[in-house]
């Protein structure tokens, strides 16, 4: 098979940064949270922080999430509890001070509230894709809660297990469930009935780093793992085995991607150029068909790769010579790695703290995946 690589379009350098979250909305802007502050950048303009909210804390953010529904809401964890940011204000704030002579590149305090109720670090966050004032959070306290942030005085609804959880995924087609992991276990909760899980799933031998469902097929959902593998799941199916793709690296993130295709399950391009760990990505449609594969690394550069039309029909030489066809029901996969490129939508580490390569490979029907 014939490689494909690619470099980034776009490199732009913060070095004083020190962020460890990106986050990137609908609308094309990134997030890069770091202890003292949250850095605003335009997609279309990566070069230049356009407004920056301070933040002083001695604490890393484990997650920072646009809301789906509204891009000018922000959530972003801060130890035990969790802040949300209205980004609309901050602009409005920031564009008054500049044209009052003011330093226009830091925006006045636009946090909305402060979710208080767990007792020790808040591992992850995600807003619900049904409700725009939805959000569920993870704890080492053993207790997963979901929040509405019109009253944030205490959790909507409360669930606990007897391990703390790492991840809290909503379904991004059924409104009522989502999924926790704890270690190498998933829990599967309907929020109409409370404290109880609906499935228990031994997934994995290590600890699971990422869990994503399947944003077509209610049912499907993807987790990866220290062990090097990452595994798709099917609620709906008596199979006692998921689908199994192995690495031979620990995946620190597995992540279906916007982009659809039906295709064989090769490999599809290779993105090259970061010289330190990944330490997230994500997608921004421009417009129509228009992606761009956006990365923030260890190594203080966020760089966008363009996904262009030509490469989504790209042909192998081992595929048979058949282009890369849209399906409403494939999904690509990003796996990013330790290598410093980047190819399927996953990311495959040789540590947990992150990887130097995406892979970006295709996935048919979703639940099968080869990788080179």
């Amino acid at each position: 098979m014939t490689s494909r690589w690619s470099t980034s379009q776009l490199i732009a350098e913060y070095k004083d940064l020190q962020a460890v979250c990106l986050a990137i909305s609908l609308d094309g802007r990134c997030a890069l949270s770091s202890r003292r502050s949250i850095s605003l950048i335009d997609c279309n303009k990566p070069d230049v922080i356009d407004h920056r909210i301070k933040r002083e804390t001695k604490w890393d953010s484990t997650a920072t999430e646009f809301n789906p529904l509204d891009s000018n809401l922000l959530a972003i964890t801060n130890a035990q509890t969790v802040q949300i940011y209205n980004i609309d204000a901050n602009v409005r704030n920031t564009a008054s001070d500049s044209s009052n002579g003011q330093n226009g590149s830091t925006g006045k305090d636009t946090q909305l509230v402060t979710l208080r109720g767990h007792t020790r670090t808040i591992t992850d966050l995600n807003w619900s894709y049904s409700d725009v004032n939805s959000l569920a959070t993870a704890s080492y306290d053993n207790n997963m809660y979901i929040w509405d942030i019109r009253d944030f005085r205490k959790p909507q609804l409360s669930m606990s297990s007897v391990a703390g959880a790492t991840q809290v995924k909503w379904s991004k087609v059924n409104e009522h469930m989502l999924a926790t992991s704890h270690e190498g276990d998933v829990r599967v909760w309907d929020r109409r009935k409370n404290n109880t899980p609906i499935h228990y799933i031994t997934a994995h031998l290590s600890k699971i780093n990422g869990l994503d469902w399947n944003p077509n097929i209610g049912s499907q959902f993807a987790t990866c793992s220290q062990d090097g593998t990452v595994k798709f799941w099917d609620l709906t199916t008596s199979k006692s085995k998921p689908d199994i793709l192995t690495t031979g690296l620990p995946v620190w993130r597995a992540r279906f991607t916007t982009v659809k295709y039906l295709t064989k399950l090769v490999p599809l391009h290779s993105f090259v150029g970061h010289l330190d760990v990944v330490l997230d990505f994500g997608w921004h449609n421009k417009n129509g068909n228009e992606y761009e594969l956006i990365t923030w690394s260890k190594d203080n550069s966020l760089r966008i790769w363009k996904v262009d039309s030509q490469l989504l029909t790209l042909q192998n030489e081992d595929n048979c010579g058949h282009a890369f066809d849209f399906n409403a029901d494939d999904k690509l996969l990003l796996v990013s790695r330790w290598p410093r490129r980047l190819p399927w939508l996953s990311s495959r580490c040789g540590a947990a703290s992150g990887c130097r390569e995406l892979d970006l490979g295709s996935i048919f029907s979703p639940s099968l995946v080869n990788f080179r």
